[in-house]
């Protein structure tokens, strides 16, 4: 499911809620949902939600927004997929993006539950796994790092969220990528933190 929201729970009437390939979905591919939505100051916002099977797997869970919002306001779009099965033991989430004139503040968020089919709609994401720092200006550059994922419940429900707030009349675009990191990547910083260790210890004896 795709959302663009006005606040964080998506509550009130500024809410716009797709799923795949349902009336109000514009992409035909199978975990391709966009969306278009306009309210308040912004004259139009975009949401295109990726998930399985058009990327990642019910045992390796990735989730992506492309997103563009043109005004002035703040906008909150979140992208959620459920039955993934997977046992990981971190995803990281960045988001990399461009603004011109929006000035924007740019946050992102990677949250967890059981599988309830409609998980922010008059409540909250789930469970917050990570959050990232807020930035500002433009380019923005962010994102965050979870624990372990799908040790209970299974199969589990993944939600990622993202909080724009365009202080000036501009568009703000980018993407927020979420993925679980390939085993090289795990080993490599594994190892940087031994080394990071053994120079700490050998500085304490020297």
């Amino acid at each position: 499911m795709a959302y663009i929201c006005e606040f964080s729970d998506c509550s009130g009437p500024n809410v716009m809620i797709v799923t795949d390939n349902m009336p109000g979905d514009l992409n035909p591919l199978p975990g391709v949902i966009q969306e278009t939505f306009t309210f308040g100051g912004f004259t139009v916002t975009t949401n295109t939600a990726f998930s399985k099977p058009e990327v990642g797997d019910a045992t390796s869970p990735v989730l992506d927004i492309n997103f563009s919002a043109s005004g002035t306001g703040t906008v909150y779009m979140y992208a959620s997929d459920t039955d993934f099965t997977g046992v990981v033991s971190m995803m990281t989430g960045t988001v990399d993006g461009n603004s011109t004139g929006g000035n924007p503040n740019i946050e992102v968020g990677v949250f967890g539950a059981n599988n309830n089919i409609n998980p922010v709609a008059g409540g909250t994401p789930g469970p917050t796994l990570c959050v990232s720092p807020v930035v500002s200006g433009t380019p923005f550059h962010t994102g965050c790092t979870t624990g372990p994922i799908g040790t209970s419940p299974n199969p589990y429900q993944l939600t990622i969220g993202l909080f724009i707030q365009n202080t000036s009349k501009g568009l703000t675009t980018g993407d927020f990528d979420t993925h679980v990191p390939e085993p090289g990547t795990l080993l490599l910083v594994g190892l940087g933190l031994l080394g990071m260790a053994g120079g700490m210890r050998r500085r304490r004896t020297d």
